[in-house]
């Protein structure tokens, strides 16, 4: 019932703003005090007799022809692709006007047992020309050193390198035994390294992921699935696979009796895969046999490689309408550019090559993490319902382009509305269509539905007054 009051109010739009629009012409001298007259007595200005009525028709022969802007509207006929020009101009004009994003803060939890999480870019300082080896072990000492301060710990995207399969599972081994040594925390490491060679693939094809590795092993694995053209989409190879969803057993409140670990759901995409706003829609639990398997995450790791700080600022917003579309807090980490936390009111930033961590606030709900709470309408519907609704408008101006008129009185144009048979029975079909969409809406006894309706009788009562003000009388030999 909403889609078709939607269509109508779709269709009324079109007819009403591309009726008639204001005109300016050249009047003769002659009809010009007539002209004029008619702008003010819409149904005939009084009549004059004797003297006066002579002395302004020999006027009339004497004035110059003038310019006169009417106050009329001139004919200009509807088309779909006017109204869809109008349509693509009123949606670029508020991103132009109005900030990219907006600051926002984390809105007060409602849970008094909220899971308290510390996150962690890791950026340690070297020099380029330090070899493979050294910059392996400077993120190593880096997470060392920050210790069980925070939970998680990533490194940016291809933060560490492999040539060969021995070195990538001698790095993890590494990894886990200072892990083991200061447990309490997982590592999210970006990575490249040979992908295995299928008969079909030339040789050398590089793959660009992320691991996490606790204490007990690599938790879970993901590959890049949408490359930078040309720079990396000749020599890597790229994944198909959607993010995986897993969950983390924080330890938690280790004092006396307390002792226990929270559920902590994560995620993970690479840099320009966050472009993509299907990237995270179609993530899927890693353990497909998870009785209640989990359909959002808390946290969205972001590792990021850019080469330039406004292509970094550009990601960084890209992360966090990601992470907010699907309800999420997302952590990125981008060695070029800028860092940050973002999501769900989170805005802390950081910039340049620093290692930084900031603390978050997770309600602990199990039974949120298989529900898709604080989710956008795009994360919820998809793709196809989104961009059909888009579409709605202009569906409706295709077919209701005349629906004011057919909704007025059977006379068409020449109906007759509130006594003037001259007046376009279109604006009754708009003040039929208005109070039917908008019925929903304001339902209610509140002051702002009060205000809402108010706004809506005095946009009505303009245009009636304004229409009534522009028909010319019935037989004018002055069309305007």
């Amino acid at each position: 019932m909403l889609v078709v009051q939607f269509l109508e109010l779709a269709g009324l739009i079109p007819a009403l703003l591309f009726r008639r629009l204001p005109t300016t012409e050249f009047v003769p001298a002659p009809y010009a005090d007539e002209r004029s007259s008619l702008l003010e007595w819409p149904n005939g200005a009084p009549a004059t007799t004797g003297v006066n009525a002579g002395e302004q028709h020999s006027e009339h022969h004497t004035k110059p022809a003038v310019l006169i802007q009417s106050q009329g509207w001139g004919s200009i006929p509807y088309t779909p692709l006017l109204f869809t020009a109008i349509c693509l101009l009123a949606l670029i004009t508020p991103p132009s006007v109005a900030p990219f994003s907006f600051n926002v803060y984390p809105l007060p939890s409602p849970h008094n047992d909220d899971t308290i999480l510390s996150l962690a870019c890791i950026m340690p300082e070297f020099d380029p020309s330090t070899s493979k080896r050294g910059v392996f072990e400077a993120y190593r000492a880096e997470s060392a050193s920050i210790n069980g301060q925070a939970k998680i710990h990533l490194w940016p995207e291809g933060a560490v390198r492999w040539d060969t399969a021995q070195e990538r599972a001698a790095d993890i081994q590494t990894l886990q035994n200072s892990i083991k040594v200061n447990s309490g925390y997982v590592i999210a490491l970006g990575f490249e390294d040979f992908a295995p060679r299928k008969s079909d693939e030339r040789e050398g094809i590089r793959r660009n992921g992320i691991m996490v590795i606790s204490a007990e092993g690599v938790e879970f694995e993901y590959l890049k699935q949408n490359l930078v053209p040309i720079t990396e989409s000749f020599s890597m190879i790229h994944s198909t696979k959607p993010p995986p969803f897993h969950t983390l057993h924080i330890p938690y409140k280790k004092t006396g009796k307390n002792w226990r670990t929270r559920p902590v759901v994560i995620t993970a995409a690479i840099c320009l895969d966050f472009a993509h706003p299907s990237t995270l829609l179609l993530a899927e639990p890693d353990d497909p046999n998870e009785k209640s398997p989990p359909r959002r995450a808390d946290v969205v790791l972001a590792p990021g490689k850019t080469w330039d700080v406004r292509i970094g600022e550009m990601m960084h917003e890209q992360v966090a309408l990601r992470a907010d579309e699907v309800g999420s807090i997302g952590l990125w980490c981008d060695r070029g550019g800028i860092s940050g936390v973002v999501g769900r009111g989170e805005s802390g930033a950081q910039r340049g090559v620093q290692t930084f961590m900031h603390t978050i606030s997770i309600p602990y709900d199990p039974e949120e993490k298989v529900q898709p709470h604080h989710a956008t309408f795009y994360a919820r519907m998809g793709d196809m319902v989104s961009v059909l609704l888009i579409w709605v408008p202009f569906i409706g101006a295709l077919l209701f382009p005349k629906l004011g008129i057919e909704l007025g009185h059977p006379g068409g144009l020449q109906g007759e509305v509130n006594g003037n048979e001259h007046q376009p029975a279109i604006i009754s079909g708009a003040l039929l269509a208005v109070q039917r969409a908008s019925a929903p809406v304001i339902a209610g006894g509140s002051a702002s539905s009060h205000a809402i309706r108010a706004a809506i009788g005095n946009a009505t009562a303009f245009v009636q007054r304004r229409f009534a003000r522009n028909q010319p009388p019935a037989g004018n030999l002055i069309d305007f």
